[in-house]
């Protein structure tokens, strides 16, 4: 259950940097949106909320929304590429420290069971 919320945490922290690198391939609806985090990284998120990271991306310039039809679709700006050229080169060092950060999760997780375990027996 921990890791499940961490991956969450970390998931709602960096949304708009993952909205964003993920949009560089093509433009996405608010429920694409959705339909990405849940397949990416198995975890949900309300619409009001993922709507609401657009829409501040919207207003920082990062995305620009345009209707197609019946759909309102975003895409990054030109300040949101630029955005995302600067993050695809932090790529690595952002990579190591969720890396590190899970396998310290990963380390408290088993004590942690442990101690879970010896309480239902002695319980």
């Amino acid at each position: 259950m921990l890791a499940v919320d961490f991956r969450k945490r970390v998931v709602r922290n960096f949304m708009d940097v993952l909205i964003l690198l993920e949009m560089q391939k093509d433009p996405m609806t608010g429920y694409g949106v959705m339909v990405y985090l849940q397949k990416k990284f198995g975890t949900s998120f309300s619409s009001g909320t993922v709507y609401g990271v657009l829409y501040a991306m919207e207003r920082k310039e990062l995305i620009e929304g345009f209707w197609d039809g019946q759909k309102r679709l975003f895409k990054p700006s030109g300040k949101g590429l630029n955005e995302a050229a600067v993050l695809l080169k932090a790529h690595k060092p952002l990579q190591d420290l969720l890396r590190e950060s899970e396998q310290a999760m990963a380390e408290y997780r088993i004590p942690v069971k442990e101690a879970e375990m010896q309480h239902t027996k002695n319980g």
